[in-house]
């Protein structure tokens, strides 16, 4: 089973990054956690995403594009990045999540993915997504209504309708870098590792109305590009959409 693990890191744990004397000690563990993710072979995708402050979150309302810059989640934790690993059960998911190096100091929430999304049936094969440019990650985060929508038999097959042709389109168009749909935040586990203490704890760990309902990786040739991407997104119209840069390290 899919497994998204996301990282919410403090601002402190982000100025690492760029301090000239803390950010190689910062960044010397993720090589090694991502090769074990690949050496036990439950990697799917991953991807570390630029500070928070390079965000960009788009909202359409009454047809109507709204544009601000900054991330989106109003916590004291930011979504820094994430891995999709498939492993059989939620256990195996934390033993993953507590080997991650943000544990000891972030927060990694782990969420079950739902079933991949199908393109419409007749469909063109997708086309490989474009090498130019830089990848983005659009960040779905949904309103309790629309979580809601998912499970209500009355209004989960229109829901559920609005999602292929949007994923279709950005094959077609030689986006798609990666996606995941995650299932709702009740199925949600937060850990944390402090003092070599796995704290572990049911639910999600944002809180804010809001909840990160999946995500699209495209391949943009700018953040305008993007960001029109983004406004097409089924659920622009109701929740939030954040556009953050992926972290390229050269």
């Amino acid at each position: 089973m899919n497994y998204a693990l996301l990282i919410y890191s403090s601002p402190a744990e982000l100025a690492l990054r760029n301090d000239p004397q803390k950010r190689e000690a910062y960044w010397a563990p993720w090589p090694a956690y991502a090769k074990a993710l690949a050496d036990a072979g439950v990697m799917v995708e991953g991807a570390s995403l630029q500070l928070p402050e390079t965000a960009t979150t788009v909202r359409l309302r009454d047809g109507q594009r709204l544009v601000q810059d900054g991330p989106y989640a109003e916590t004291k934790e930011q979504l820094a990045g994430f891995f999709m690993i498939d492993v059989p059960d939620i256990e195996a998911a934390v033993e993953w999540a507590q080997r991650c190096p943000a544990a000891r100091d972030s927060v990694i929430e782990i969420r079950p993915k739902l079933p991949p999304i199908q393109p419409n049936a007749g469909t063109a094969p997708a086309n490989a997504p474009s090498q130019e440019g830089l990848q983005y990650t659009i960040l779905i985060y949904e309103s309790a209504s629309d979580f809601a929508a998912r499970i209500d038999p009355s209004r989960s097959e229109a829901y559920r309708a609005m999602w292929p042709p949007y994923a279709k389109a950005l094959r077609e168009a030689g986006l798609m870098a990666g996606g995941a749909g995650l299932e709702l935040p009740a199925t949600a586990v937060s850990l944390r590792l402090r003092d070599g203490q796995r704290l572990v704890h049911d639910g999600p760990y944002a809180e804010t109305k809001e909840q990160l309902g999946g995500y699209f990786i495209i391949q943009a040739e700018s953040l305008d590009v993007a960001l029109e991407w983004a406004a097409r997104c089924p659920t622009a119209a109701t929740g939030v959409i954040e556009v953050r840069p992926n972290l390229v390290r050269r």
